[in-house]
């Protein structure tokens, strides 16, 4: 609601779940709001900044890492992660490289 001069008067605004769209209220204490900064080609952190809400009810179904990284991917927040990883665990080409104690492992 606004007054006459046009500024916001409004005690409480609810807010709504990124992952699940649900209103979150204000009696839900588990909720979190998560922002999550840009960062340039050096790693540096900007000014600016993704903000993510989430419901008790995703966390308490141990959703909560999986939405992350779905709305992060979506905002192109995390792109090459998972290659720069599997980079740096030996893989060449990007794919997740045999780990050493399989590779070793000889059945004969």
């Amino acid at each position: 609601m606004e007054n006459s001069e046009g500024r916001l008067v409004d005690i409480y605004i609810p807010r709504k779940c990124s992952a699940t769209n649900r209103l979150i209220t204000a009696k839900d204490h588990a909720s979190i709001q998560l922002n999550v900064a840009d960062v340039n080609d050096e790693g540096r952190s900007t000014n600016s900044f993704s903000t993510y809400a989430l419901c008790g009810f995703v966390r308490k179904e141990a959703e909560a890492d999986d939405s992350i990284n779905r709305l992060a991917t979506q905002d192109g927040c995390d792109r090459d992660v998972q290659e720069d990883f599997y980079t740096r665990l030996g893989a060449h080409d990007g794919t997740p490289p045999l780990p050493s104690h399989l590779a070793t492992f000889n059945l004969l």
